[in-house]
């Protein structure tokens, strides 16, 4: 599973300046200007227009845009039918695209980028899981198959499943409609937090993949 997130921007410095004493030199982290960003411009574009990228919103969704039936298996024993559906929510698409500003014509920025949001429910026939969430989907080509990764906390979680001490939930769905028939794998794994920090992932169940046996 690819964890990506492709960003573009300068990392601004803020120094702080408290004031001089007679006869001192300013401090010169505190005068020294702020780098600049790169500008943002987005445009809507129909869901099935043809964007400069060369391709449409329509092409990015329909690898994975689907409801996918599998049979989710716990880790400590048990199974039980799952359905996930992938679609679009019905928010506005938009191709954003990063410029550098006059004063800094250098500025290296991204790519021209398509931004399409997806509705995502994750439901299981023994009611442990009734989860839905939006997802953000950034794309600079059409892809054959998606990662879709939510951190969800575990006290707004809509299913009968207990979470004992963990305090959310990380759901790491696999998505692929662009066959005869779409298919899915992924897992779900639990997070603990701890007093020192580090907090307990632990896989307790998956689909169509082996589950994890232990916690990391």
């Amino acid at each position: 599973m690819n964890r990506r997130w492709i960003a573009c921007f300068a990392l601004a410095a803020l120094g702080s300046f408290a004031g001089c004493a007679p006869g001192s030199d300013p401090d010169p982290a505190a005068a020294a200007p702020l780098p600049l960003r790169c500008d943002v411009t987005d445009v809507e574009v129909a869901r099935d227009g043809m964007t400069e990228l060369g391709f449409s919103a329509d092409e990015v969704l329909a690898p994975f845009e689907a409801e996918y039936r599998s049979v989710l298996q716990y880790r400590d024993a048990g199974t039980t039918p799952l359905t996930i559906t992938v679609a679009h929510d019905g928010s506005p698409i938009v191709l954003r695209e990063w410029t550098a500003p006059i004063e800094e014509p250098d500025l290296e920025c991204g790519p021209k980028t398509l931004i399409v949001s997806v509705a995502v429910t994750f439901t299981t026939d023994d009611g442990a899981f009734a989860e839905s969430w939006t997802q953000e989907l950034h794309r600079h080509d059409v892809p054959p198959s998606h990662t879709l990764i939510a951190n969800l906390p575990t006290a707004g979680l809509q299913g009968t499943w207990d979470p004992e001490d963990a305090t959310t939930l990380s759901f790491w769905v696999n998505v692929n409609a662009g066959s005869d028939t779409p298919t899915s794998n992924g897992e779900i794994v639990s997070v603990i937090e701890t007093t020192d920090d580090s907090p307990v992932e632990c896989g307790f169940a998956a689909w169509n993949i082996e589950p994890q046996t232990g916690c990391l």
